[in-house]
């Protein structure tokens, strides 16, 4: 019978070893984890400003939008040179998901039109 002292040759991880290692991967893994989660969160952002993005060319092109559910709120400010219109499209549930500037340069004439 082979008794196993502390210090001597042995094969194999100690209990404590493998406690270590495991709390390691665990941490390792919950940051991967969560990196994966918010590059996932960004992509599908992105992806709803694309389709706002679709979504105001084709409103401006004076196509169908009816299936949509964005809308969009439009608002006018007069300089001395230009006129900006802010286009402000939210999704159904009323949060700003993309915010469109649109600047044109005007004249005298174009100023009294306004």
């Amino acid at each position: 019978m082979t008794i196993y002292q502390y210090g001597s040759s042995s094969k194999g991880f100690t209990l404590l070893e493998v406690l270590v290692a495991l709390v390691i991967f665990s941490i390792v893994f919950t940051f991967l984890l969560e990196l994966e989660s918010n590059h996932i969160r960004k992509v599908y952002n992105n992806f709803e400003k694309l389709k706002a993005l679709q979504f105001f060319k084709k409103k401006e092109l004076g196509l169908n939008t009816a299936e949509s559910s964005f809308r969009i709120e439009s608002r006018k400010s007069l300089f001395d040179t230009f006129i900006v219109k802010e286009n402000i499209i939210f999704n159904s549930k009323g949060e700003e998901i993309l915010k469109i500037n649109t600047y044109k340069l005007i004249n005298d004439r174009t100023k009294k039109e306004y």
